[in-house]
């Protein structure tokens, strides 16, 4: 899959979000490029993918690390500077609590460890894959992590709307 996907390009041209160079005149452009150092080293092009990649990574590591990050920022939280305000505010209420209640229940105890270390593998693996090549436009990389967080979430959800019905005068069970 490395082999035909053309990261180094992507890292020689500071793209966040994939193809955006194509519309590097838009006004929310220059939010999803970094500037590329002047001294970027590049691989050797005849160099196997996973050797050139772990090369640029070692050889440029301030760089990679913000063009990580950058990647991480919007592809976690599913924002765009090209959505509408409407947009990114509903995602980011939505998907926050969803957030904070799924690190909770892989925090608790209340799953079973095999459960935890597949959610955890399965959700890392996918965020490095993504942050480490690029990021789409439209997010379709997130989507199949959403079933996954939102089930776990939803368990630690109920969790704490339970114990705050136990508080009330009343039981709803």
């Amino acid at each position: 899959m490395l082999s035909t996907f053309g990261f180094v390009e992507n890292y020689q041209i500071g793209e966040i979000v994939y193809n955006i160079h194509t519309v590097a005149d838009q006004p929310y452009a220059k939010w999803l490029m970094l500037t590329v150092p002047e001294n970027l080293y590049l691989p050797n092009p005849d160099h196997p993918a996973l050797w050139k990649l772990l090369t640029i990574i070692i050889m440029n590591p301030w760089y990679s690390l913000k063009l990580f990050a950058t990647k991480a920022f919007y592809f976690v939280f599913y924002i765009r500077p090209y959505f509408s305000w409407t947009h990114n505010i509903i995602a980011l209420a939505v998907l926050l609590p969803m957030y904070y209640f799924t690190v909770r229940q892989l925090i608790s105890k209340n799953l079973d460890t095999t459960i935890k270390y597949f959610v955890i593998t399965f959700l890392t693996v996918a965020v490095l894959s993504v942050c480490l090549l690029s990021i789409n436009w439209n997010s379709r990389f997130l989507v199949p992590l959403l079933p996954l967080i939102f089930l776990i979430g939803a368990g630690g959800m109920t969790d704490i709307v339970r114990s705050k019905f136990k508080m009330l005068p009343f039981h709803l069970e």
